[in-house]
């Protein structure tokens, strides 16, 4: 496995920008024991994978994605905005990827890869997460090349906020960041199961708490939908 850490949850800048419409979180800010996840870490590390790329304006794509079975690998919609070349670095090499679904209104995209990484696909989750429940958050933040591990707990299920302009609702959120990066990254729980995809950090709980940063992230059953819907799809231009 690569080398990764286990991070406190602690306050940074948000990944996206945007007005949040948090409300305050039901679970208290505690420790994460890593213990219990080191099979699951280990077991599904080599399905996530680094995010690279350039797009149709010239910037650059950056991010983290996960294999979901079928050379297919789900991420953030705002990390693949506009791409023109993508390619996913996993621990057995990098893959070149087109988007073949987009959708910003749920932050959420569908890669194909080129090639299958010799690795398991990560499972999703059909049964919700209750608040309170420990998961860790996997991904590659900036300038970062190996994989970092963020402990954390659910404090809501049911959240809605206003992200680069776009308005998700239903939400999960954890009590933890997710540096510039890890967008696209999984969240999983100590069976190694996908509970969710995290997009993004925002200081603070609907204003209210201005000193806690939380993660919002999409619940698995949604990512399983975008899945099935776009699974055949051709690849997407820019845009």
């Amino acid at each position: 496995m690569k080398t990764s850490r286990i991070a406190a949850a602690m306050p940074v800048v948000a990944s996206l920008a945007g007005c949040s419409m948090l409300s305050p979180a039901v679970a208290p800010v505690r420790p994460v024991d890593s213990g219990p996840f080191a099979a699951a870490v280990e077991a599904s590390s080599g399905s996530v994978g680094k995010v690279g790329g350039q797009s149709c304006r010239g910037g650059t794509v950056v991010g983290t994605a996960f294999f979901v079975g079928d050379r297919l690998a789900i991420t953030a919609a705002h990390v693949v905005s506009g791409a023109h070349r993508v390619e996913v670095r996993f621990d057995t090499g990098v893959i070149n990827a087109e988007v073949i679904g987009r959708d910003p209104g749920e932050d959420t995209a569908l890669l194909r890869l080129a090639t299958a990484p010799k690795r398991t696909p990560l499972t999703l989750a059909t049964a919700p997460l209750s608040v309170g429940a420990e998961v860790v958050m996997l991904g590659y933040p900036i300038p970062q090349s190996e994989l970092v591990i963020t402990g954390a707990r659910i404090t809501a299920v049911n959240e809605t906020a206003r992200l680069d302009g776009q308005l998700l609702t239903n939400l999960i959120t954890a009590d933890a960041e997710v540096p510039v990066g890890t967008s696209g990254g999984p969240i999983i729980d100590a069976a190694g199961t996908v509970q969710a995809m995290a997009n993004a950090s925002m200081p603070g709980r609907g204003g209210r708490d201005s000193s806690t940063t939380v993660t919002l992230a999409i619940p698995a059953e949604r990512l399983a939908a975008k899945i099935a819907a776009w699974r055949e799809n051709p690849a997407l231009g820019c845009g």
